[in-house]
Formats: structure tokens, sequence, C-alpha cells
């Protein structure tokens, strides 16, 4: 049998201490699982003590080391095994491997599960999990095509260049655009062998509303809620079989040296953090982006430039006088971005500059 972790042995020291509580009058544990519960949700689902808290001081100080070295030491592992083992349908050796989970922590969550009445069973739903937990889970089973047809590159192009192009007002060179993707996804599952659910992810982006209102101020463009709204209103109107599936802005650079030296392709902090919000607020009203597209442009010194990828999200080309970088982004369930296992395509872009 293996040995213990410390992890373990915190747990166990723990369970003596609840089972000492309980004896002196405060309900045994075949009539109370509320202790025991809670050791459930902190190992597997970001909960925090509370009863097991008041048990003793020495359960107090355990309760705080379990809490500390699950959350902050070990980013709760055991937690994103469970979900990748429950909602995935892989092996529990894949995920131990593949979470650092130790065998006897993996052995003590499968007592804990049988005790409570939880089904520990592979591939079966187990319950609503934390966005951040899923979103980093399904990233390990997804791939995510991002397809930009014609039209919806001419939307982002015409607006982006105009916006570059022309001055705003006095004092303002050039000034960002945003807009609200239209189009369809489409997801095909495999289940391989001991690795388990699979998901190939196309995103198709048919059209992009750009919003006249958002208000593009200090570097930086800020969504306008009630133009989204008519655009969604709209949306349902004009073209019904497309789905808002993600958004896109630009980032525009005085030179090339500029962009490229700044890595303009890239969102920044404040759009991730804007993007949150954004996800959060479309949840409950049914929608999920799954793409968000940034294009990068500075002025060109010569025209002509053929597309070159720099990477299998990116896509670079020379329209009219700016070069432009068409960059590509998952768009994760709890709104944070990730370009990995992410391919954007393009038919159009790749036939420009020549």
């Amino acid at each position: 049998m293996a040995r213990p972790t410390t992890l373990v042995s915190k747990l166990r020291a723990l369970e003596a201490e609840i089972e000492a509580w309980a004896s002196a009058g405060n309900g045994g544990r075949r009539t109370s699982l509320r202790p025991y519960r809670e050791i459930w949700d902190v190992l597997t689902a970001g909960g925090e003590f509370d009863l097991v808290r008041q048990c003793s001081r020495r359960a107090a100080g355990l309760a705080s080391w379990v809490e500390k070295h699950v959350r902050k030491t070990r980013s709760d592992v055991l937690g994103k095994a469970l979900l990748e083992f429950t909602e995935f349908g892989s092996s529990r050796e894949r995920v131990c491997r593949g979470w650092g989970v130790r065998p006897s922590e993996w052995r003590y969550l499968a007592e804990l599960a049988a005790w409570l009445g939880e089904k520990l069973a592979r591939g079966l739903p187990l319950r609503a999990w934390p966005a951040a937990w899923l979103s980093e889970v399904e990233a390990l089973h997804e791939q995510v095509a991002v397809f930009v047809e014609d039209r919806a590159l001419e939307d982002m192009l015409l607006g982006a260049l105009e916006a570059y192009s022309v001055p705003k007002g006095r004092g303002s060179r050039y000034s960002e655009v945003y807009g609200v993707c239209f189009g369809a996804v489409k997801i095909a599952e495999r289940r391989e062998r001991g690795e388990g659910l699979r998901r190939l992810v196309d995103v198709h982006v048919h059209r992009v509303a750009l919003q006249l209102r958002a208000l593009a101020a200090g570097g930086a463009v800020y969504r306008e809620p009630r133009s989204e709204a008519i655009h969604l209103e709209m949306a349902h109107e004009l073209f019904p079989p497309l789905d808002l599936v993600g958004d896109f802005h630009s980032h525009p650079y005085h030179t090339l040296g500029d962009l490229q030296g700044s890595r303009g392709w890239e969102y920044t902090p404040g759009d991730e953090e804007d993007n949150r919000v954004w996800v959060e607020g479309l949840a409950s009203a049914g929608y999920r982006p799954r793409a968000g597209l940034i294009l990068a442009i500075a002025r060109a010194s010569r025209k002509g430039v053929p597309a070159r990828p720099r990477a299998p999200h990116i896509l670079r080309s020379t329209i009219g006088r700016c070069h432009c970088y068409l960059a590509a982004y998952r768009i994760h369930r709890d709104g944070t971005y990730s370009a990995d296992d992410v391919v954007l395509r393009c038919p159009t872009i790749t036939g420009l500059g020549h």
C-alpha cells in the first residue's frame, strides 16, 4: 500500500478531531455528515471549512493547513483531477499523473466519496464546477479552429482601417474599433482510450457587427451595452441561423516596429478583464462566446507583402498602406483567453498582398 502523503495524514488527524467532537455529544459520524461534507467540498469544490473549525483548536489549525495546501500550494489539483475523471472520462492513471495526485490521496478521495454517497464514476457528470476549473480542464481536451469568412473579414478591415487612417479629431491620430462576431459553432467529439473525451470545436465567423457607439479613448475601446442589445435583437431578425460566437477589436500602432515590439496581436490584461465581465453577463442570457479576434494595424512603407502566419492562430498581410496582423484566441467559460490548440483559418487573407 502506498505511503500516505502529508495531506492524507493531516486529513486523518482532522477526522480524529471530528470523532472526538462527535463523541462529546455533538452527533456521531453516522448521524451528522456535515463535517465530512465540508472536507469533501474543500478538496473537490473550492469550499471552505466552517463547522470543522469549531470542533477544537487543533481541528481549526489542521483545517487552515489543509485549505492552504489544497488551494495555494497545490492549486486545487484534487478537484481538477476529479473533474477530468468524471466529466471527460479520462482514466484514473492519466488524471493522477497529469495533476500530480498521489495514489494515497486518490484512495482517500474515493473512500470519502463512498462514505458520503457520492458516485465517483469515470465519465459520470458530478456537479456544476467552478468556471475557472472547467476552463482549465476543458482546454486540455479541446482543439479550436476559427474560420473567418470573407464578409466577416471585410467588416473588420473596413472599420479598422478607416478608424486607423481617418483622425477622429484634433490630437487623435487613430482609434480602436470594436464589434460582435456572429456565426456558428460545430463540435465533433470522440473518445480515446485512457485519454477520455476529445472535442474538435469549429468556430465559423460569418458576420461582424461593428459598434458605432463604442467609446474609443485612451488607447482602448469600450463596448456599448445598448449597442450590443440592439445587435443581438436585430441579428435574430436579419440572420436567425447565426449566433453570437465571439467579439473583435483592433490594436492600432504608429509603426511596424511599434507593433512588433509590443506584440500588438496579443490581448492586454485590460482586454482579458473586460472580457471576463462580458462573458459573465452573456452567460445569464444563454450566450457562450467562443473566440476573440484582434486585428493589429501599423502603417506600411511598401505594399505587396504576402500573408505569413507567425503562429497557428495568427495571420499577417499588408493591405493597402497598412500592415495587418489578425490573431484568434479561444474564450474560456470564465472569460479568460488562450492561444493553446487554436488555429486561425481565413481563406481570403492568404491571397491578400500578392
